[in-house]
């Protein structure tokens, strides 16, 4: 657990006003307008010059209370506690190497001044911040859980579209899946060009990129992880389950079956047995260059498929490459009536993978139709996974950096724990912007203000949580206070004394099976100095935060109040002593972020008046959607926008800064 700074700003009431500031924002005034020189009734055209408006907002100054976890940490060994954990009856936090326990044989807890009875003798008591407690030992048989053991799916599109290419100049050399693949190469007289043409040059397919990027990393997985466990499955109008390619014959699933999400994890399922990659690599690259590109796309059943084959193995990963729309069987996305259906059985894909620690990695390629990245994206979102737009040359390092992050842990629950004078902060646009309504919670939402749960699955050696909380009041910390001094029998609580403290539990699953929870406890000092504060920020860490909650924003549709978000962090870097190389790196970060915001915002807004227009085809059948339906389609269409937004709010967001 790491903080954004060496103290917790409490504001005080008589220093609102100073807790203010004023940012500014760019915002592209660029929407279609009617060409005067075109004919009536002809299609808008775009001005040619972008006007940029500049937008003031006066908001509150950026929260530095700011923690991290960092989950990197769970590959390292922690001091081993006998016994069970000793819990506050009323708040449920761990006694601690920061717990005392009085004469009387009370432990007063420090998160919420309860008065518990414990009886621990003194080599019971945690000698250290972290602390971890063994609640299931590893099977006594060789585990199948370990890195060098994963299961890795890939799931590829080989519809009819896969077949489109890309002019690359030169003679490119290039392994491909027809037959006749050397017709393709530059400088062959049986190549046909059109008049003025140019001719030295070579055509490659989107299907040929990810069988090279695929080939590429079986060899790589065979030398490096000799143990892994590899299946290709591929789609078009049908499923078809390769496996491994050793075990069994082609399982192709098509017909009814491509619309029931049970009968199609059930096939999975049914063909999870797969052989290590150093016995399996041969047939696995020889039936990948035999693929042909045919047909619709069954992306939703898939992924279903995909699931069932890597249930029952914590700590699989699937890779996903796809270049368009799926049209085909459930989760099909082509009839404007049925998104609503298609985003809640995406969402329930991601919530099943979490369930059972598969990380579900997402390559869209550029060229294509709108593969709905917004939908798409939750899986990757939700299992830790990646997601990137990419031009077919560039799937082959795409893919290796997918697959390069190494999983530390499965199974990983997260529990964080506050003082009871604390209180997390969920990010809001109506905190930003004036006149949006507060993001109303969850009907689900049953937690504390003061405590959270969160199931992240597989945990990376780049997996990090961050949480902003705040003070609720400094009148309700002093009450508490007093009240704690009333229970350890003292007139006051000495200022050494006035500290808060922090909790993170981390339940999880070793790779080699064992099951533990580790508890890690720390302090904060308080302060109301906010330039106390700032004097001592760690802008690498404040600096991913800003990029994920501005993501949170834009993910709600709130693009303008994302960029205000993260201007306010460029106002705290531009006061701190922040090394200069994080501040251009944040600056870097942000510039591009709110660029593609920008651009969401132009796409957006000319795509909402279409999309609220009554459809003639379905005029007498629907209604037009409600703007926050159209502006969700806007969203979900928007492949590059989303693709930015969720890259910003995922692991590889950490790689942008330089961490103190």
């Amino acid at each position: 657990m790491d903080f954004a700074s060496s103290f917790t700003y409490i504001p005080k009431a008589e220093s609102a006003e100073d807790d203010l500031e004023e940012v500014e924002v760019q915002v592209d005034d660029d929407a279609d307008v009617p060409s005067p020189a075109a004919p009536q009734g002809a299609r808008f055209r775009r001005v040619e010059e972008k006007k940029i408006q500049v937008k003031k907002h006066k908001v509150k100054k950026a929260n530095t209370n700011v923690l991290a976890i960092d989950l990197s940490t769970l590959a390292s060994d922690a001091e081993m506690v006998a016994g069970d954990p000793i819990l506050c009856a009323s708040c449920g936090s761990v006694f601690s190497s920061h717990s005392q326990v009085e004469s009387n044989g009370t432990w007063v807890c420090e998160f919420c001044n309860h008065a518990n009875n414990v009886q621990l003798e003194e080599e019971e008591k945690p000698k250290n911040e972290t602390v971890e407690f063994l609640l299931e030992p590893a099977a006594s048989k060789t585990s199948t859980e370990g890195a060098g053991s994963q299961v890795v799916i890939f799931t590829v599109d080989i519809s009819g579209s896969m077949c489109s290419s890309t002019e690359v100049p030169g003679n490119f050399k290039l392994k491909g899946n027809k037959a006749n693949a050397f017709d393709l190469q530059a400088g062959d007289d049986r190549h046909q060009h059109l008049p003025g043409s140019n001719r030295n040059v070579t055509y490659v397919s989107r299907l040929q990129c990810v069988q090279a990027a695929i080939e590429a990393q079986l060899e790589m997985m065979a030398n490096q992880t000799p143990n892994a466990r590899v299946a290709l499955i591929t789609f078009n109008r049908d499923v078809t389950i390769y496996g491994d390619c050793l075990t069994s014959t082609p399982v192709v699933v098509s017909g009814d079956k491509l619309n029931s999400y049970d009968q199609l994890v059930a096939i999975g399922e049914q063909n999870k047995e797969l052989k290590p990659i150093h016995e399996s690599k041969a047939k696995l690259i020889e039936a990948l260059m035999k693929l042909e590109e045919d047909g619709p796309t069954a992306l939703g059943p898939a992924i279903a498929v995909s699931l069932g084959l890597a249930r029952g193995a914590p700590g699989s990963r699937i890779v996903l490459a796809t270049d368009g729309l799926s049209n085909t069987g459930i989760g099909a996305m082509d009839v404007e009536l049925l998104l609503a259906e298609a985003q809640s059985y995406y969402e329930k894909l991601a919530v099943v993978a979490l369930g059972q620690s598969t990380t579900i990695n997402i390559v869209g390629i550029r060229g294509g139709d709108s593969i709905r990245m917004g939908m798409l994206g939750k899986m990757s979102d939700v299992t830790q996974g990646e997601v990137n737009l990419v031009d077919p040359l560039n799937i082959l390092n795409e893919f290796a950096s997918m697959l390069e992050a190494k999983i530390i842990a499965t199974k990983v629950v997260v529990k964080l724990l506050l003082h009871k004078g604390l209180a997390l902060v969920n990010i809001d646009a109506s905190k930003l912007i004036p006149g949006v309504l507060p993001q109303a919670s969850p009907a689900s939402a049953v937690e504390e203000d003061n405590k959270t749960e969160q199931t992240v699955g597989n945990a990376y050696e780049d997996s990090e949580l961050t949480f902003e909380y705040e003070v609720k009041s400094a009148s309700k910390l002093e009450e508490l206070f007093e009240e704690r001094a009333k229970l350890l029998g003292l007139a006051s609580l000495p200022d050494d004394k006035k500290h808060l403290p922090f909790q993170v539990q981390i339940t999880f699953t070793k790779l080699d099976g064992s099951k533990c929870i580790r508890t890690i406890t720390r302090t904060q000092k308080i302060t109301s100095d906010r330039q106390q504060v700032e004097n001592t920020v760690k802008a690498g860490l404040l600096g991913t935060h800003a990029w994920a909650q501005s993501a949170r924003l834009a993910e709600q549709g709130h693009y303008e109040a994302a960029m205000v978000n993260n201007m306010q962090m460029n106002a705290v870097f531009a006061r701190a002593p922040v090394k200069s190389k994080q501040s251009a790196q944040y600056a870097e970060g942000t510039s591009q972020f709110n660029e593609q915001l920008r651009s969401g915002l132009s796409k957006r807004s000319r795509a909402l008046p279409q999309a609220l227009a009554p459809s003639p085809a379905y005029a007498s059948a629907a209604a037009p959607p409600a703007p926050y339906q159209a502006q969700q389609q806007a969203f979900n269409d928007d492949d590059a926008t989303t693709t930015s937004i969720l890259q910003f709010k995922a692991r590889k967001a950490k790689k942008k800064m330089d961490r103190d």
